[in-house]
């Protein structure tokens, strides 16, 4: 598959944003980075929020649409994400008042680092060991990086 390269705006995000922006909770990234959503998942939720109609009280966008809005292909990978979603709390898929064989959405706010971390134990002690894991093959690196170039300054 070939990128197609695409120009910026050239605009700078932040401190510019004025139109055509939602605010998301940055507690989600707590989610993600203890492993218990994906990027895709993210996706979903976020259109999820976008399209959460406060006067009805949910989100009603169908499968094929949340498809299309997330770029994600198939729809047991769509399934999945919602069905994960609502695991965590972050979603509740219901049946529609309105419509047979209709799902709504109702999107809730995501739990604060703390309280998540307390009900994600595993979770959190897994991130603790991939931290130092990474930490050490930063240094690890860093030492090969000085070696090398003392190497390079030796044989000039």
């Amino acid at each position: 598959m070939t990128a197609i390269k695409i120009k910026s705006s050239g605009i700078i995000c932040k401190g510019n944003v004025k139109d055509n922006f939602d605010m998301i909770p940055t507690t989600l990234y707590n989610y993600l980075e203890l492993g218990l959503i994906t990027g895709n998942e993210l996706a979903v939720y976020i259109r999820l929020y976008q399209y959460y109609n406060v006067e009805l009280g949910y989100a009603f966008p169908t499968i094929p649409q949340l498809m299309v809005l997330t770029g994600i292909g198939g729809k047991s990978t769509m399934d999945r994400a919602l069905n994960n979603l609502a695991d965590v709390g972050l979603i509740s898929k219901e049946k529609s008042e309105h419509f047979a064989n209709k799902s709504v959405y109702i999107v809730y706010q995501p739990l604060q680092k703390e309280e998540l971390y307390s009900m994600a134990v595993n979770n959190v002690e897994k991130l603790e060991k991939k931290k130092k894991r990474l930490s050490i093959r930063s240094i690890e690196d860093k030492a090969r990086l000085y070696a090398y170039h003392q190497q390079i300054t030796q044989e000039m």
